[in-house]
């Protein structure tokens, strides 16, 4: 679909959630693509990243508008809510471009391609930190694992990994020649 930007998996309630810039939508669809609803359209303006916590019923993002957040809508988008948006990070963000849950530590992690930067915060935006990572000149994409965090940096063209909370151990595990998505 022209304008995607990202898309996550609810494996609970089997449903496929996607960001799209063009629409400036986030939409939801069943598994095989039918019965597609659009749960947010024209309330974000250049939406970047996305992650989902069935079990809490939440789906993160992150805006790249000039004026960026990380926020959060409930699965459903709340439809008897006036701003089903419930914005967790405003301050001290660039290009919030890659988002993650950890669903063992109960925190989202983000990259930031502009600040040149990873965090991390609570699910309600509390506790917010930043990891001391040194390989991180524009990071494209992340993942968590157990105590390691991983992400792909779109200048450096590497896959890297560090310790989730101190940036410690920081590895490059591939060099690409490519852009990493």
């Amino acid at each position: 679909v022209f304008g995607t930007e990202g898309f996550a998996i609810d494996w609970i309630g089997r449903k496929m959630y996607m960001l799209n810039r063009q629409e400036r939508a986030i939409r939801v669809c069943e598994l095989d693509g039918t019965s597609c609803k659009t749960l947010i359209r024209d309330r974000i303006q250049q939406p970047k990243a996305i992650a989902i916590h069935p079990g809490k019923g939440y789906l993160y993002f992150a805006e790249w508008s000039l004026q960026p957040y990380i926020g959060r809508i409930a699965l459903d988008a709340s439809p008897e809510l006036a701003d089903p948006i419930v914005k967790l990070a405003e301050k001290d963000l660039g290009w919030p471009n890659a988002i993650t849950v950890d669903f063992f530590s109960d925190r989202i992690f983000w990259g930031d391609a502009h600040l040149n930067e990873i965090g991390f915060m609570d699910f309600d935006g509390g506790g917010r930190r930043h990891i001391p990572a040194q390989r991180t000149s524009h990071v494209s994409s992340m993942m968590v694992f157990d105590d390691w965090l991983y992400w792909s940096d779109w200048n450096l063209k590497e896959v890297i990994r560090c310790n989730k909370w101190t940036g410690k151990n920081e590895t490059v595990l591939k060099k690409t020649i490519q852009l990493p998505n």
